[in-house]
């Protein structure tokens, strides 16, 4: 049985119901997470920095990690209230995403990468973070090259230095933006500014 239920208001409807008290829904389906692997950060040294690449491809959907709560109730067996609970960070879903299996497909669909403290994956770990402490900085960019079609780089915060010349290995790398006034402080200068000479004469663009 189907039952409509129609809603009329001063010669307009502005509701029509349809409900079938006999319906029955699929249950919603778990998020298939694969077993964690490898070394913390892998293929990258940093494993803040995987953090932000693991980003970009929950953006892109090329993986999907559920809901914070489903990878929270995943990491610690249990379900979790984040929204009572998530004042602190969830050190076992640290450690999950940053040993997170990617594979070469994969890191080859990172097409842009962002330093930005508002990113879509530090609610994972940290449900309630402001972005104004320092856990999530990233001090390094080894390894950025297992990203072979990554076109733009932008460090918006997040990190207290870098050194540049991991971008060399980016044959695609179209812009580049250090927006946060000290992503390059306590690097080397000149090194970073020679970096930067490079990229420009490829044709990158260095804001």
């Amino acid at each position: 049985m189907v039952r409509l239920e129609n809603r009329p208001r001063f010669d307009a409807v502005y509701a029509i119901t349809f409900r079938s008290p006999a319906a029955v829904y699929p249950a919603k389906q778990p998020v298939p997470y694969p077993a964690a692997a490898g070394e913390p950060g892998a293929p990258f040294k940093d494993p803040n920095f995987k953090l932000a690449v693991l980003s970009e491809l929950i953006d892109a959907k090329v993986i999907d990690l559920g809901s914070p709560r489903d990878l929270a109730a995943h990491v610690l067996g249990r379900p979790v209230d984040l929204e009572a609970a998530g004042y602190e960070p969830i050190p076992a879903a640290y450690d999950y995403l940053v040993r997170y299996p990617l594979t070469p497909e994969q890191l080859a669909g990172v097409a842009s990468l962002t330093f930005d403290g508002g990113s879509t994956i530090y609610p994972y770990v940290f449900f309630h973070w402001d972005g104004e402490t320092a856990e999530f900085d990233i001090a390094s960019l080894e390894g950025i090259g297992h990203c072979p079609n990554l076109t733009e780089f932008l460090v918006i915060a997040m990190t207290a230095k870098l050194d540049l010349r991991p971008l060399l290995t980016l044959p695609r790398l179209k812009k580049v933006g250090l927006a946060h006034s000290g992503a390059e402080a306590g690097a080397d200068a000149a090194s970073n500014e020679a970096v930067k000479d490079v990229l420009r004469q490829r044709g990158v663009t260095v804001n």
